[in-house]
């Protein structure tokens, strides 16, 4: 999402709270700009650029909820969370194939995905604030002040129902979730169950 107006670009990554942000706030606060990033002007370098960011063993949860629901919507086999979590990366080619390439990036950790939802054109270490899940609405009004727009309070959008996530995890899980979002863990600090 790019604001001309207020000069800034928002990266927004699946299931960090980015429903929330997009109708609830900046779709309300100004007329955005959805285009593909390699079409950036050249004076967007001066934008302010954010993204958003989730605690991965949160947020892969999320990601297996998200997805099962989909799966039952097209008649597909759901798939317990230790399943998932041990065939990530067939589940994904799974999901590209009945669904979208583009899907692919629900899978992406948050340093990734900032590169492979601009088609290469911005990466983690060009983002100047990040807005965290866990805090959605605390950074959420930060960056209204940093660009401008007014405070809105954002309601809680595509809320799934289930246990709090560590109740999901055993040992071998929680491992393998480390492995593969150890770039998340290690560049926001993240940790299992805080």
């Amino acid at each position: 999402m790019i604001s001309h107006k207020h000069k800034f670009i928002l990266t927004l990554l699946p299931k960090t709270g980015t429903t929330s942000l997009s109708r609830h706030a900046c779709l309300k606060n100004q007329n955005s700009v959805h285009r593909h990033y390699d079409t950036l002007c050249a004076n967007s370098q001066n934008y302010l650029k954010i993204s958003t960011c989730r605690n991965p063993f949160s947020r892969v949860v999320s990601i297996w909820k998200f997805w099962n629901r989909k799966f039952g919507w097209k008649k597909l086999p759901t798939t317990g969370f230790s399943h998932f979590v041990k065939n990530y990366t067939i589940i994904q080619k799974k999901i590209t194939h009945h669904f979208n390439k583009k899907e692919k990036i629900h899978f992406c950790t948050c340093v990734d995905g900032v590169a492979a939802s601009t088609n290469g054109s911005l990466s983690h270490t060009d983002i100047d604030f990040w807005i965290r899940t866990e805090n959605l609405q605390e950074d959420f009004d930060a960056f209204c002040d940093k660009v401008g727009i007014y405070h809105l309070q954002l309601a809680h959008a595509n809320k799934t129902k289930h246990k709090h996530y560590t109740e999901y995890y055993n040992n071998e899980t929680k491992q393998l979730v480390e492995e593969k979002f150890a770039k998340d863990i290690e560049y926001f600090g993240y940790e299992f169950g805080k």
